[in-house]
């Protein structure tokens, strides 16, 4: 069995092992720093795998940066990262395992190792759509920061979004229930509710892609934008408003995002305020000066109307 040698931090340290190839594993990581930046060797070897859970859970940390020769993440590397926000990776190919970034729900970019001055919307828009392939697109393949600024590789992002948009809601429903995914009479075995996953699912992907919408398809383009506004708020699903509200319900740009697609309307308007109740004030007059602007400063208010 190799040897676990500890590689100190500011509020924490790294177990590694020495692999027979003359390269650093990292095994394990402990402590509360709330930045890491791995080091490119230890020992003077390069560090080229983040083995299997090796950041399992690590509560604080917020920002991530790995070394320029890791090759591969393992299984659940950084999985239950909670606060995790964003990871910096060296340009290249580096192979993923199962659930490397599972459960890590604020994850937001996974940036190529290119300065900070440097970076045009283009690796912008690729940081926020590489997390997308790991979790909600289902598409690991596309994990491949060496391709990902070709143009073909925008290309199957987007066809991969497309194919998930025309997946069937109720797809997979019953094979969930024979194989005994989730406990009989619970709310996930609900066909309904089944149905209601898939369409925030979508949704989310697609706002993702038009907020980040570098070398996007006009005919791309107006699929997600009919879809959402297909789902907004006063639609017979209201999934499009879901996410804003439930995910987003403190944050300007998705907002304004709404205010972009068209999704605040004379006949949705006061269901809104009423949904934002009095936790979300911000927001709230937000929404009104945008009503405003946008009916006039008399149907803004009548909502408050006796």
């Amino acid at each position: 069995m190799a040897m676990i040698f500890d590689y100190p931090l500011k509020h924490g340290s790294l177990s590694y092992k020495k692999q027979e190839d003359g390269t650093i594993l990292i095994d394990s990581y402990r402590g509360k720093d709330t930045e890491i930046q791995v080091p490119d060797s230890i020992a003077g070897m390069p560090v080229t795998i983040i083995g299997k859970k090796a950041f399992l859970g690590a509560a604080e940390l917020v920002t991530l940066t790995l070394p320029s020769d890791v090759k591969v993440l393992e299984d659940y590397a950084f999985a239950g990262c909670e606060r995790l926000k964003a990871v910096y990776l060296p340009y290249g190919r580096v192979s993923l395992g199962r659930g490397v970034f599972q459960n890590c729900d604020h994850l937001e970019a996974i940036h190529n190792c290119v300065e900070t001055e440097k970076r045009g919307k283009k690796e912008e828009d690729l940081a926020y759509l590489l997390v997308a392939t790991t979790g909600i697109l289902e598409a690991p393949y596309l994990f491949d920061l060496s391709s990902s600024f070709d143009d073909d590789w925008w290309e199957l992002w987007d066809r991969r979004m497309e194919s998930k948009i025309q997946m069937d809601d109720a797809e997979g429903f019953q094979n969930m229930l024979l194989c005994g995914e989730e406990d009989y009479g619970s709310k996930e075995t609900d066909f309904d509710y089944y149905k209601h996953l898939k369409r925030l699912a979508k949704v989310k992907i697609l706002i993702l892609r038009l907020m980040h919408d570098y070398a996007l398809a006009e005919e791309k383009r107006d699929m997600a934008r009919t879809y959402l506004l297909a789902h907004c708020k006063g639609c017979p699903s209201e999934e499009t408003w879901d996410v804003i509200l439930q995910e987003h319900s403190d944050d300007k740009r998705y907002f304004d995002f709404l205010f972009s697609l068209g999704g605040v309307t004379k006949e949705n308007y006061e269901g809104m305020l009423l949904d934002l109740g009095d936790r979300h004030t911000e927001m709230k007059a937000h929404l009104m000066k945008y009503y405003e602007r946008t009916f006039g400063a008399e149907d803004a208010f009548s909502v408050f109307a006796l």
